[in-house]
């Protein structure tokens, strides 16, 4: 397995899916570098960015012990560090209830709205991977708020009011757009690669991927210049919109999501 030891330390922290940290949490991250340094200062900031992070790869690897049947059964699931095998489930329980509970704890005394937001989007993954994401369509736009909660995750790490969503709400469901763009295109890459998950009613289309794809570019460009008054968060947004456009306008012979060329990297041969 390229980057890890074949150590037990080594498989727990592939577990925890470190690959997905930056394309997993853009929002996240924009937010920390738009209002730094905020009130918290460096080694605060870092210290919430670590709980934020620790508590998010435990919520990974719990996803994972909730779809370890079916997880095991896919022929590009399986090759994660748990359905493989190479870390038991006893073991990932143990691992996931630990971190969950050092983090939680931890957010809780750091910052009650970080509590509450990491607290928000366990309760969002675990509705969805146990119902959610065998509707298709409902699943992406559901899963596209947890970018937008990520959003204000960040804001809050670096010491900033939660209040000032009521300043720049515009700016959140611009975030909610970038998010269901990133899902939607996740969904057409498995579809190209013909690995479409097997769902309760209906499917996905192309069709029906794209005029969401359109539905959520048109409506990031509306919200970004809404952002005019705001220079950062404007070019930020409007570069976005236009890299998304052109690879809309002038596709690739193959598309793949970040995350997934990421995971071949890391996982387990």
């Amino acid at each position: 397995m390229l980057g890890y030891g074949m150590n037990k330390f080594g498989l727990y922290g592939a577990a925890l899916k470190p690959e997905r940290i930056i394309v997993a949490h853009v929002a996240f991250f924009v937010a920390i570098i738009a209002y730094w340094p905020g009130s918290n200062g460096v080694l605060g900031t870092l210290y919430g960015v670590a709980l934020f992070v620790l508590f998010y790869g435990a919520v990974y690897l719990m996803n994972d012990i909730l779809d370890y049947r079916e997880d095991k059964k896919d022929p590009h699931n399986r090759k994660r560090v748990l359905a493989s095998g190479l870390v038991t489930r006893r073991e990932a329980v143990l691992v996931a209830a630990l971190l969950l509970l050092l983090t939680a704890g931890g957010m809780f005394f750091y910052d009650i709205s970080l509590f509450g937001l990491a607290i928000l989007l366990w309760g969002m993954n675990v509705l969805y991977a146990r119902w959610l994401k065998a509707i298709p369509y409902l699943d992406l736009f559901f899963i596209a708020w947890t970018q937008a909660i990520k959003f204000l995750a960040g804001v809050v790490v670096v010491g900033v009011s939660i209040v000032i969503l009521f300043d720049v709400w515009p700016l959140f469901l611009a975030v909610y757009c970038a998010g269901l763009l990133m899902h939607v295109e996740k969904q057409m890459g498995r579809l190209q690669e013909g690995r479409e998950r097997k769902f309760r009613f209906g499917h996905y289309t192309m069709r029906g991927l794209n005029r969401i794809r359109w539905f959520a570019i048109l409506g990031g460009f509306g919200l970004t210049f809404s952002m005019w008054g705001h220079p950062f968060f404007f070019l930020m947004l409007l570069a976005m919109g236009i890299v998304t456009t052109l690879r809309f306008l002038f596709p690739g012979e193959k598309t793949m999501s970040a995350v997934h060329a990421l995971e071949k990297i890391f996982q387990p041969r």
